[in-house]
């Protein structure tokens, strides 16, 4: 039996996040990969941890990114 993504998830850009992020890596289009993150973590209305709220941080911080470019993730209360 095949397993389907919940529906909020099983949308296209989600569903194939992963490899749409890794196609814009290796096209060296590392800021459009991440805003692509952003967007698969944002639109299911995710909720991090806060290690992985850091981690996504500290990868906005290489890439330059504005200091509101996380302004739509979510992170887990006490985070």
């Amino acid at each position: 039996m095949i397993q389907r993504p919940a529906p909020r998830l099983d949308q296209a850009g989600l569903r194939d996040g992963g490899e749409i992020v890794v196609d814009y890596l290796f096209h060296g289009e590392a800021g459009v990969a991440f805003d692509h993150l952003l967007y698969m973590i944002s639109e299911p209305d995710l909720v991090l941890s806060a290690g992985t709220y850091a981690e996504l941080a500290r990868a906005g911080e290489m890439l330059e990114l504005p200091e509101d470019a996380l302004a739509s993730i979510r992170r887990a209360a006490g985070g």
